[in-house]
């Protein structure tokens, strides 16, 4: 039947296809294409028939709405504006169809679970990066379908994240980036929401370096300190190890007797092994650790310890009460780059301190860190023993030759 469909006539047509057991059409006899289908049990729905390509072409029907969640009015105004998207050569049902797949695509969070089982590897990098495509900082992002992920939906993410803490916010982006990338190759989606965006920029480069007079202080502080963050923060200012590494370590990476400390490759944040002389100075901290269980500072039993940022106020206290209050601000990291710095000015060259600190960078970089495979074991050893020496002349504050006593009680 052709009238103008209106509410009037759509009711009728919903009356006619009851009364009839029959699905009936109408067409609106003002706007070509335009229509309404009524089933044997009343319901009504409107759509619009067309033909792209000329007489050649095959005739599409796309459903605009239900009656009842339209009205026959606000049906034609959609129906005009898709009339009009035709005309310019546009294949709406498709496009409809593309907008509900987009929209029932899988999820970032079902992707980022194929893409790191296809990609991960064991180390602390996809540790992280694991870490970082499942946390907080994303969690809206998380539950939408990646192709429905826009530019600016990551660009304000990143955006809350910096407001926080800008080193944070570019390791976000470090880790998105690929995951899109990787979506993009297998075409879950025609093109990465990072494509330009600039990372963040990279945090401004720290050179904090404990004076000797806070090297004492620091020690005077940590012998009034509790287990396990005693001997966790003097191990960590004679080793020049990671937070993670130390607070982490298990007696099985340990030979005593040959004085090594051997972190295997999932524990390193390079992903390599990575094998430590140990000083005397740090073989006396290690009498503090914990004999009963496998990790050496846990005080479950099951977990390395936590509570770092209390441990570190408390510390800093200690530490402002030796040196009359005036502490500059310093991080946990800072003591690794003591260690560093104190090897280096104590002689030893960069090749051998990177390696003591197993960080891959400057010496071991670009051809070097390829065709230069020595391990300076010898001397990497006698860089360990002088810095432990070295913070041990400090704590007791003797000048440089001076006599040496023994630095840690045993327990």
């Amino acid at each position: 039947m052709r009238k103008k469909i209106t509410k009037r006539s759509v009711e009728e047509l919903a009356r006619k296809a009851r009364d009839a057991g029959q699905t009936l059409l109408a067409w609106d006899t003002e706007l070509r294409g335009f229509g309404a289908r009524a089933t044997a049990n009343g319901t009504v729905a409107y759509f619009i028939e067309y033909r792209l390509g000329g007489r050649g072409g095959r005739n599409r029907r796309m459903t605009i709405g239900r009656h009842g969640d339209l009205t026959a009015n606000q049906a034609r105004k959609a129906a005009e504006k898709y009339r009009g998207q035709i005309r310019d050569g546009v294949d709406v049902a498709q496009t409809r169809e593309h907008e509900r797949a987009r929209l029932t695509a899988d999820t970032l969070a079902e992707v980022a679970e194929r893409f790191l089982a296809l990609n991960a590897k064991p180390g602390r990098y996809w540790s992280e990066v694991r870490r970082l495509l499942g946390s907080e900082d994303i969690k809206d992002v998380r539950k939408r379908p990646l192709p429905g992920i826009a530019r600016a939906d990551i660009a304000a993410a990143i955006d809350n994240v910096a407001r926080r803490s800008p080193s944070a916010a570019r390791s976000l982006f470090a880790a998105l980036r690929p995951l899109f990338a990787w979506a993009m190759e297998r075409g879950i989606i025609e093109q990465s929401p990072c494509v330009g965006l600039r990372a963040p920029p990279a945090a401004r480069a720290r050179d904090r370096v404990l004076s000797e007079a806070e090297i004492k202080a620091f020690w005077q502080a940590t012998a009034k300190m509790e287990f396990p963050f005693d001997p966790i923060f003097r191990l960590l200012l004679v080793t020049g190890q990671r937070r993670k590494e130390v607070a982490g370590a298990r007696w099985s990476e340990f030979d005593l007797d040959s004085q090594i400390w051997t972190l295997p490759p999932e524990r390193t944040k390079n992903g390599r092994p990575h094998i430590l002389d140990l000083s005397p100075q740090a073989l006396a901290i290690l009498e503090c650790a914990s004999r009963c269980d496998e990790l050496l500072f846990s005080t479950t039993g099951a977990t390395p310890p936590s509570g770092f940022s209390k441990a570190k106020a408390r510390l800093d206290e200690g530490m402002g009460q030796f040196l009359g209050g005036k502490l500059p601000p310093w991080r946990i990291h800072d003591l690794r780059r003591t260690a560093a710095t104190g090897m280096a000015g104590l002689g030893f060259p960069p090749q051998v301190v990177e390696r003591v600190i197993n960080h891959v960078s400057g010496a071991q970089g670009g051809l070097v860190g390829v065709y230069q495979r020595h391990e300076y074991r010898v001397e990497r050893k006698a860089a360990m023993d002088s810095w432990g020496a070295e913070v041990e002349r400090i704590a007791c504050g003797e000048e440089r030759g001076g006599n040496i006593v023994t630095l840690v009680q045993r327990r």
